[in-house]
């Protein structure tokens, strides 16, 4: 691994760490009324900072064994893609946060567009693009724009609940 990839991946590292705990200072300064909607955002924020943490040391780790560099990058991934989809899974194995969230989604399609669509559908393709091998001169560009993508995902759900605050017409009730 380059270099300059292990000191990106670091860094990114720390970012995520940081949702983390912005996340999880959010959750434990709320009133004890927290509604199902806020719970749930804020807990996809705390995964979505656990999720850019474990990805960018993954490389990290895999490359200390002195595995190929194309291989580091096709495992990292397709570790990364298991993980991504099992978050996704914890996060809507509940069915009244996935009410919450059609929800929510409903009264704010162009938010939920955007996030699945375009921010989450984009990292599941590049995902997929490194554990096939596609472009595979860009496997360590691909797997770091993910990172990078879900970064903007929880500041994206951090944007959204502040901006959430001043509404009155919260999707679910408080639990």
């Amino acid at each position: 691994m380059e270099p300059q990839n292990a000191d990106l991946l670091f860094t990114i590292a720390q970012l995520g760490g940081i949702f983390v705990g912005f996340g999880a200072l959010i959750g434990l300064s709320r009133d004890r009324g927290v509604g199902l909607h806020d719970l749930t955002m804020i807990r996809a924020v705390v995964m979505m900072g656990l999720f850019t943490l474990i990805g960018a040391l993954i490389p990290v780790g895999i490359d200390a064994y002195d595995v190929e560099a194309n291989l580091v990058w096709q495992i990292s991934g397709g570790i990364l893609f298991l993980v991504n989809l099992a978050s996704i899974y914890v996060q809507f194995a509940d069915s009244d946060i996935r009410k919450s969230y059609a929800a929510y989604a409903r009264q704010n399609l162009f938010r939920a567009i955007f996030f699945w669509g375009v921010m989450e559908g984009s990292s599941q393709l590049l995902m997929i693009s490194i554990i096939a091998g596609v472009f595979a001169a860009l496997a360590d560009a691909f797997y770091i724009t993910v990172l990078i993508i879900n970064l903007f995902q929880a500041a994206f759900l951090l944007v959204s609940q502040v901006y959430d605050q001043n509404k009155d017409d919260e999707p679910t009730e408080s639990i």
